[in-house]
């Protein structure tokens, strides 16, 4: 798993961004992305996605994805600074894991006292085996609670007369 913090913030304190946004003062460690992409990079703190997406059409099942780019961009604030375990696992629609789960030890460094920081995670799911059609989730965990969920749709390809659809 490939994690590198950043420090995107807008430029406010936690304290004026708190009175922005009703909600924002519990301090919660939240999502901000989270998104089944082609490919993403980080520098310098900006994070590029390509090609994100929702469903995947299959020609025949059993089907094997060859690779999913899986995106999360965290934001947290400094009380929240310390190690904190992540896992990633693609789950079929009768709540079976698929393949192995992607986890890994992260360590939140914040930019300062006062203000929030955002957190980039970017992982791959490798070789995934789909067995039938259906909605699956990417779900994430945090220090072993369930964070956030993310559906992906795998549907069969219509095939027209031709074959090609």
């Amino acid at each position: 798993m490939h994690h590198q913090p950043s420090q995107a913030n807008n430029g406010r304190s936690a304290r004026e961004f708190a009175q922005l946004d009703p909600g924002v003062e519990d301090r919660d460690l939240r999502i901000e992305i989270f998104a089944v992409c082609d490919g993403a990079v980080e520098q310098d703190g900006r994070l590029s996605l390509v090609g994100t997406y929702e469903t995947v059409f299959a020609p025949m099942f059993p089907f094997v994805i060859a690779q999913m780019t899986v995106v999360l961009r965290l934001r947290f604030w400094p009380g929240e600074q310390r190690r904190h375990s992540v896992r990633l696992a693609l789950t079929s629609p009768d709540g079976q894991r698929v393949g192995a789960a992607m986890e890994g030890d992260v360590t939140l460094q914040p930019a300062d006292d006062e203000r929030s920081t955002a957190y980039n995670l970017i992982s791959y799911a490798r070789n995934a085996r789909i067995d039938e059609p259906g909605e699956y989730t990417f779900d994430f965990h945090l220090d072993g609670r369930l964070e956030g969920r993310l559906p992906i749709c795998v549907r069969r390809r219509a095939v027209s007369g031709s074959g090609v659809s």
